[in-house]
């Protein structure tokens, strides 16, 4: 009777909680299917722990847990009866390790979509904002070109008024670079098509000389997008080119001397005969460059790459130069008097018949590069950097050797020595 009692206990316990958890309708289980993982690895730990208890010979005390005193026939019972659990216990366990893992490969392949579908939402909606705000900025350039084309016509010198200069200034810095989108995905670095637009369209206008420089100094082309334009022989000077991308831009003659182009990108661009002196240009990629005859003279190119550059008969005096990649790179009859060219990287460049005297030329690796006909006279390396010819391979090596030596020339009372190199017969 009391058995009988007990389970119609149990069996209304079940049917109330069964009944609370479909009222409640419990977000987290049906949901969440981390519940399941959890609640079957926990069912499969107390199956395993009774295996545990079998593999231990703990019938006993697993007897006692129960609260039942077996005879020995029960025990041997028992025991057979343990060992089909054990087996279920393993099966539980693979069948939970497989449950698991097909959960988690779900789980992530629903992520990825998920993420994928709000990444692709995001770039839509990014693409809209850009339209509608290039069609305001499209408007606004033509609106500013009218204001310019008006002035020129008014005025015979063909100068402009303050109040259009100012606008223009105001308007440039309105036009925010910002990644684009190329092919499927957004561009690593941000550019402005707007502001390499307007730059373009100036170019194009013949501006009075003092109004077309008051717009370089207080417009900001900073991120112009000016990738394959053509702006050769342009007066550039002192304008803001930082960031700018000018990837296989026709620059052959151009002016930039006391520019910033800190930053900007020239790859593939063709700068033979340009003027970029006095100008900043750290950081810059002017890898694959023609830069022929180019004026260089007391430009600041710290960081840059000039990777594989054409760099014939230029003019480098004076010029920054540290910490430079210029492997490959073609340096043929170039003058860099008094260039700092420390920890410049020159493996494979070609140095032939250039000029280094007085340059800084410490912790640059020469590693295969040709110093053939180089002048290196005063030049400031270290004490056995005669010696490392060799062990860089350099070509021209012996001639160097032969006509050199090492002096220091460190000043009394300085703890760093200075070392410089010394052509035999002319100290």
């Amino acid at each position: 009777m009391k058995r009988n009692v007990r389970r119609l206990i149990i069996i209304l316990m079940c049917v109330a909680v069964g009944w609370a958890v479909g009222f409640l309708r419990l977000p987290y289980v049906e949901e969440n299917q981390s519940f399941w993982v959890g609640f079957i690895s926990c069912l499969a730990l107390i199956v395993l722990l009774v295996a545990l208890l079998i593999v231990w010979n703990k019938y006993e005390l697993l007897i006692k847990l129960i609260g039942k005193h077996g005879t020995a026939e029960g025990v041997s019972s028992m025991k057979r009866t343990y060992r089909i659990i054990g087996v279920i216990t393993i099966l539980l366990v693979l069948m939970g390790w497989i449950f698991s893992a097909v959960l988690f490969d779900y789980d992530k392949t629903s992520a990825e979509i998920q993420h994928n579908n709000q990444t692709t939402i995001i770039q839509e909606q990014a693409r809209l904002i850009r339209e509608l705000q290039n069609r305001d900025a499209g408007n606004l350039i033509s609106n500013a070109i009218r204001l310019v084309e008006n002035d020129l016509t008014l005025n015979v010198n063909r100068s402009l008024n303050s109040t259009t200069i100012n606008s223009i200034a105001v308007l440039s810095s309105s036009l925010n670079p910002y990644q684009m989108m190329e092919g499927d995905s957004l561009s690593s670095i941000p550019r402005s098509p707007e502001r390499g637009q307007l730059l373009r369209l100036l170019c194009a206008l013949d501006i009075d000389s003092v109004s077309f420089r008051q717009i370089k100094t207080k417009a900001t082309f900073q991120g112009a997008d000016l990738r394959g334009s053509e702006l050769s022989g342009l007066d550039l000077s002192e304008i803001d080119l930082g960031g700018a991308d000018l990837s296989n831009a026709f620059l052959d003659g151009v002016n930039l001397s006391h520019s910033n182009l800190n930053g900007a990108s020239f790859w593939g661009a063709n700068l033979t005969d340009a003027d970029l002196s006095h100008s900043s240009a750290k950081r810059c990629n002017l890898s694959w460059t023609e830069m022929n005859s180019i004026n260089l003279n007391s430009a600041n190119l710290n960081g840059s790459s000039l990777c594989t550059a054409q760099i014939t008969n230029a003019q480098l005096r004076s010029t920054k130069l540290r910490w430079t990649d210029m492997s490959g790179a073609l340096l043929l009859n170039s003058n860099c008097h008094g260039s700092e060219l420390f920890g410049a990287n020159l493996t494979r460049a070609n140095l032939s018949d250039g000029v280094f005297i007085e340059s800084l030329l410490r912790r640059a690796n020469f590693t295969d590069a040709i110093l053939d006909g180089s002048k290196l006279n005063h030049a400031d390396v270290e004490k056995d950097w005669l010696e490392k010819l060799n062990e860089w391979n350099v070509i021209g090596r012996k001639v160097i050797q032969e006509n050199h030596r090492i002096k220091d020339v460190t000043p009394a009372g300085q703890e760093t020595s200075i070392y410089e190199l010394i052509k035999k017969g002319l100290d």
